[in-house]
């Protein structure tokens, strides 16, 4: 049994490191057995489609976000500057991505809003950056909900952000703007 989820953890993080060292196109199951050392046929094992292991990619990555931002919140350091850290690390896991999760929207037909409903995962992320920015005298007195929306957006705002522009200080920094006191 632990070769199996061996083999799948590492379909997972070898199609992972596919699409951000060559993008999504590349993300073959020809290219992912080649990398792995598995058979093509071993991959469909595991997954029933190249969408489905696309999906368990999407949330593999996601929570490896959510593990590294937990990291970041929880550092002793100033608040200002675990918010801008936890953001940059967001925004380079998306960028990571390489549209993987525009794609999998696209094809889902699911609206950007609605995205937790199906990858509960983002509720996770959001609850911890929820947790982080209430951290902030400006946003004690926020009920859970406002700060929940408040996270949506922001980790919506960095999701379509990255598609326009490599340089997220401008991003960065309005969010800090917005929910920081100073």
């Amino acid at each position: 049994m632990r070769n199996k989820v061996s083999s799948k953890e590492a379909i997972i993080n070898t199609a992972s490191e596919i699409i951000k060292n060559s993008g999504l196109e590349d993300c073959t199951a020809r290219n992912i057995s080649k990398e792995a050392s598995v058979a093509v046929g071993t991959i469909y094992n595991y997954f029933d489609s190249r969408f489905d292991l696309l999906e368990h990619v999407f949330v593999s990555s996601w929570t490896k976000t959510k593990t590294k931002i937990e990291q970041i919140k929880s550092q002793d350091i100033p608040l200002r500057e675990r918010v801008l850290k936890t953001l940059e690390a967001i925004g380079e896991d998306i960028n990571a991505r390489n549209g993987l999760g525009s794609y999998l929207i696209d094809n889902t037909n699911q609206k950007i809003e609605n995205i937790h409903n199906k990858y509960p995962i983002f509720l996770d992320v959001i609850s911890v950056v929820s947790d982080l920015i209430k951290e902030d005298p400006l946003n004690k007195e926020l009920s859970k909900e406002a700060l929940e929306i408040n996270s949506l957006w922001i980790v919506f705002g960095l999701m379509s952000f990255t598609k326009h522009t490599n340089d997220m200080s401008i991003y960065y920094d309005q969010v800090i703007l917005r929910f920081l006191s100073n």
